[in-house]
């Protein structure tokens, strides 16, 4: 599905999002990808997604033990970056994040190797 720039994030979340939140809660893994032109708004509509997802996510949460772990990463092109490792300076850039290697492992899934991983308690 396509959105125009009218759209309300919390409509894109339910739309795009909610089924993989809901499928998690019941013990599955769910993996999002947004696609567009650069400056199209990805960043800004990602980040209320994951508002949305994580009050979803602990709407019944004891906050007491972690239950949930979570990984961000980005994929450009042919590589893959941690999104939530602290960024780094090469000299020129700053704030450059960690290239990651993906791995496929027996089962035929992925996983992205040396990720940092968040065990969050709560939504915040």
């Amino acid at each position: 599905r396509v959105f125009d720039e009218r759209a309300e994030s919390i409509e894109v979340y339910h739309a795009s999002a909610a089924r993989l939140v809901e499928g998690a809660l019941n013990g599955q893994i769910g993996t999002m990808f947004m696609f567009g032109q650069t400056g199209s708004g990805k960043t800004h509509t990602m980040t209320a997604i994951q508002e949305a997802a994580a009050q979803q996510l602990f709407a019944d949460s004891d906050d007491i033990l972690p239950w949930v772990s979570v990984q961000v990463v980005e994929l450009r092109g042919n590589r893959t970056f941690d999104l939530l490792a602290p960024g780094v300076s090469d000299g020129r850039k700053h704030n450059l994040r960690p290239e990651l290697k993906l791995r496929e492992q027996g089962d035929g899934t992925y996983s992205a190797e040396g990720a940092a991983e968040l065990y969050p308690k709560s939504a915040q």
